[in-house]
């Protein structure tokens, strides 16, 4: 399956080919003003989009998106949720 996007490429409307391979066995895909966070069925999450709205997610913060059961748009990123009842958000940090 090959996702399409539209609009202005800088807020994802645009998905870069490093995030078009990724896009595989999607569960979900969230949005907020100007980025795109898609969950996929193993619990990863890839992001394209305004890198100060989450559209780029740091190495510190992807290495610990995993078993992600839900993604939730904020005005300003994402904020990923666990079945432990844990909350990741980013461009931000760990929330207990």
């Amino acid at each position: 399956m090959h996702f399409i996007g539209w609009g202005n490429e800088y807020y994802g409307g645009k998905i870069p080919d490093e995030i078009q391979i990724k896009l595989k066995n999607v569960k979900m895909i969230i949005s907020n003003q100007h980025a795109f966070a898609a969950l996929l069925e193993s619990g990863h999450v890839v992001a394209w989009g305004f890198s100060l709205y989450g559209g780029t997610i740091p190495n510190r913060v992807q290495t610990q998106l995993k078993n992600v059961t839900t993604v939730f748009p904020r005005t300003k990123g994402f904020t990923a949720l666990y079945s432990n009842g844990y909350m990741l958000q980013w461009p931000t940090e760990l929330i207990e």
